[in-house]
């Protein structure tokens, strides 16, 4: 599976002065988001739950490969399920990097449609059994499409208006939920290229940690 930009971003900007114990990743993928919480949060145990088994698979394969294998466990389950054979288990952090494309053209391939569309999970279940598994002062960090705003806005603390280009439009944010908010949200930007199709200052000063190479 390729590892997205988003996802990587998302990981990236998880504020690293929050105190964690116990982290969730939901829809975990090659389980890059995972790997990168174990890696910023050094004491933090993080569970990825992962409902298609190709991903599940290679969850497992890069979980046992790492450093932090033994802070990582990854669950071949749907988030519904796992909330319900979990009732006591709370976390600080959640995160996800849900599928974009509910009720737009499904593909053919059921795998496809799992991993790009909403059929296994709405935002609204997404956001219910986040809720549900979230200690009473945690944090949601989802990266989803700025189109889907008003669908959370009243759950945000914060947004994070990311943009490819200084010119162009935010077309997706990361949207920071919890449950008890202030009625102010803080409104964040971050552009990712500069005019010439280069990565900017702030997003090579945000990546370092995580990439190679730049």
């Amino acid at each position: 599976m390729k590892v997205s930009t988003d996802a990587c971003l998302l990981g990236a900007l998880v504020d690293e002065n929050l105190l964690l114990e116990n982290i969730l990743d939901i829809g975990s993928g090659t389980g890059v988001l995972s790997l990168m919480m174990a890696q910023k949060f050094s004491s933090a145990k993080i569970d990825a739950v992962e409902i298609e088994e190709k991903a599940f698979q290679q969850t497992l394969e890069n979980f046992s490969a790492s450093p932090w294998k033994d802070r990582l466990q990854s669950h071949f389950s749907s988030i519904q399920n796992f909330a319900k054979e979990n009732p006591n288990k709370k976390f600080d952090l959640i995160i996800s990097n849900p599928p974009f494309f509910e009720n737009d053209l499904l593909s053919p391939n059921k795998n496809v449609n799992t991993a790009k569309h909403s059929t296994e999970l709405s935002l609204k279940e997404l956001i219910d059994c986040s809720f549900e598994l979230l200690n009473e002062n945690g944090l949601i960090y989802l990266v989803l499409p700025i189109r889907r705003k008003q669908e959370i806005i009243q759950h945000c603390s914060q947004i994070i208006y990311l943009h490819d280009k200084p010119e162009s439009v935010a077309k997706r944010c990361v949207y920071v939920l919890q449950k008890k908010i202030s009625k102010k949200i803080v409104g964040e930007e971050l552009i990712l290229k500069n005019k010439n199709g280069e990565y900017s200052i702030a997003f090579k000063k945000l990546m370092q940690p995580f990439y190679l190479k730049l």
